[in-house]
């Protein structure tokens, strides 16, 4: 009965029968119940009470979501909803909706190092990679690569990405390695392509005739099996550009 006044915005219907409850029996969701009955009248302070009682009795998740949204958006005091979600954090772990929350008040005060620890705290928990992603996403947009870097390397979590932000920074040392280390637990021909443009563009003598040599005989192995434009079209280039063999190289162009 009241779910449905509260439904109905009957709200001083709510906290009279609320207010019976209580008398009855202090259990969470009666407070919790309570709460909303007085939110919904406007007394802020006196929900705020009932969310904190009943928060104290369980550690009700939901009765904390509604006390630091009361304290965060009504109340305006929104470092002090921020602190109360974080020990909550700190004594019973990151669960997602705790969390989440804490997550949309960080974003809310540009806070993108807060949101990023807590990311990174729910990708640990629950392996989704959305959160992982999420945290990529949001070192890229700072220009943090080397925080990406580090995550990558610690959860393995997309060696191909950490690939492409060790390509995009010119680091060809870690990405070379990295990609000999990807062919040889794989056998996947793409690594191999790879780790021959990486090799030609790491060069400083590009007429160097072993590493000529090295990259042809890795593109030779791969090319035609993977039938992908970019490496016919970078492979090609090479063979004309250093005369190794242009027509073939105008081949590969064409294709």
């Amino acid at each position: 009965l009241v779910a449905y006044y509260i439904d109905k915005k009957r709200f001083k219907d709510a906290q009279a029968l609320t207010d019976k409850l209580i008398k009855k029996n202090r259990s969470t969701k009666n407070l919790e119940l309570a709460g909303l009955a007085y939110e919904g009248m406007g007394e802020s302070q006196k929900a705020l009470e009932y969310y904190e009682e009943a928060y104290q009795k369980e550690k009700s998740g939901y009765a904390l979501l509604k006390m630091t949204d009361l304290i965060y958006i009504k109340m305006k005091q929104r470092e002090k909803a921020i602190r109360l979600l974080e020990a909550d954090i700190t004594l019973n772990g990151c669960s997602e909706t705790i969390c989440t929350r804490l997550i949309q008040f960080y974003s809310h005060m540009n806070d993108s190092e807060g949101v990023a620890n807590i990311l990174k705290k729910l990708y640990k928990k629950t392996k989704n990679p959305v959160y992982a992603e999420k945290l990529i996403e949001l070192y890229a947009s700072k220009k943090n690569y080397n925080k990406a870097i580090l995550f990558l390397k610690e959860t393995k979590f997309d060696n191909l990405l950490l690939l492409d932000i060790y390509t995009s920074k010119k680091d060809y040392k870690s990405a070379l390695a990295l990609v000999d280390k990807l062919y040889e637990k794989s056998g996947d021909h793409a690594p191999l392509a790879r780790s021959a443009i990486l090799e030609y563009e790491s060069s400083y003598d590009k007429k160097s005739k072993k590493l000529l040599q090295s990259i042809s005989e890795k593109f030779d192995k791969v090319v035609d099996v993977l039938k992908d434009p970019l490496y016919y079209n970078y492979y090609g280039y090479i063979l004309i550009d250093h005369e190794l063999d242009v027509d073939r190289g105008i081949e590969f162009v064409k294709k």
